[in-house]
Order: structure tokens, then sequence, then C-alpha cells
């Protein structure tokens, strides 16, 4: 009996020792989610790399039937890079009421609005 009282208590002393340190280790929010500016970065890297592949892939579909759909597509992808560089330049800027003037967005708004032009005059039923 005195035993299973020795390991009874050792099993507790060890299990409150675990949370207690457990309770210590734990990291702030912040540490665990990487700051915004950080997961704007990456999403801008992602439609990076779509737009790159997506013009790859226009390149070597000319001529075939879904190269409208292939540059709705890229306009697509260029919209959300412009709004992910906008989220940059806001979030860099704070918290404001001011418009942010950002030249790459504006480029590459224009070219989405070029491609959605381009579609509605070749397809002006659509």
């Amino acid at each position: 009996m005195k035993k299973i009282n020795i390991s009874r208590y050792t099993l507790s002393l060890n299990l409150a020792l675990y949370l207690s340190l457990a309770s210590c280790s734990s990291l702030p929010k912040d540490a665990l989610d990487p700051p915004m500016t950080e997961t704007l970065k990456q999403k801008i890297t992602k439609a990076r790399n779509a737009i790159i592949e997506t013009r790859r892939t226009l390149a070597r579909a000319t001529g075939s039937t879904y190269v409208q759909e292939l540059k709705i597509r890229l306009a697509e992808l260029l919209s959300d890079e412009a709004r992910a560089h906008y989220q940059v330049a806001r979030a860099r800027e704070g918290i404001s009421n001011k418009s942010l003037q950002v030249p790459q967005v504006k480029t590459l708004k224009l070219q989405a609005v070029g491609l959605y032009l381009e579609f509605l005059k070749n397809y002006p039923k659509s």
C-alpha cells in the first residue's frame, strides 16, 4: 500500500510540475501569428508566381478554346496582387483616412482592366 501511495504522490507531483511549466512556456499571440505584412508579402509572391505561370500557359495556348478564360484568370491574378500591394501600403501607413498613391497598384489595375476590356471587345454578349 505504501508503494501505491508513493507512486500516486510522484505522479501527482509530476503532473503539477508539467502543468506549471506548460503555463509558463506559452507564447504570446503575436509570436504565433506572423505579422500582417509578412502574410501579405507571401500573398504577393504567390500571385506573382501564378501570373508568371499563367502568362507562360497563354503563350503556349495561342489559338486554343480556353485562351479567353486564361486571360480572365490573369486579370483576376493581377487584381489580387494589386490588392495585396495596397494592403501592405495601408498597413505600413497605419490607420488613416488619407488616400494612398501606390504606383504599382495602378499599373497592375490598368493591366487587369485592359484584359477585361479586350474580353468585352471580343465577346460583347458575355
